[in-house]
């Protein structure tokens, strides 16, 4: 082996990625909750969609109310509400 990259043409550009603008901007505490909501107590996509739905008819309520309107549909039980309130205290 020599080494040399094959496959390529001479004079090929090879375009470099460039950081993307949402890259760049932290996440939000809703998405940061929504990512704590997936991945931590398994609340199924399709629950929070609908509670992110039920939070935005009821405008003008405030986005860290996500986790009250999951519990007062029955999405998460009172124990994940408990543990999403600790979570949002350290966030």
């Amino acid at each position: 082996m020599t080494g040399k990259i094959t496959g390529i043409l001479p004079g090929t550009v090879i375009p470099l990625m460039q950081p993307t603008l949402q890259s760049l901007t932290p996440p939000t505490l809703q998405q940061r909750l929504v990512k704590f909501l997936e991945h931590d107590l398994a609340i199924p996509t399709s629950a929070i969609d609908m509670g992110l739905r039920q939070q935005e008819q009821s405008a003008p309520l405030p986005d860290n109310l996500l986790p009250m309107v999951l519990w007062q549909y029955g999405l998460i039980t009172i124990e994940q509400l408990d543990q999403v309130f600790d979570w949002m205290e350290k966030a």
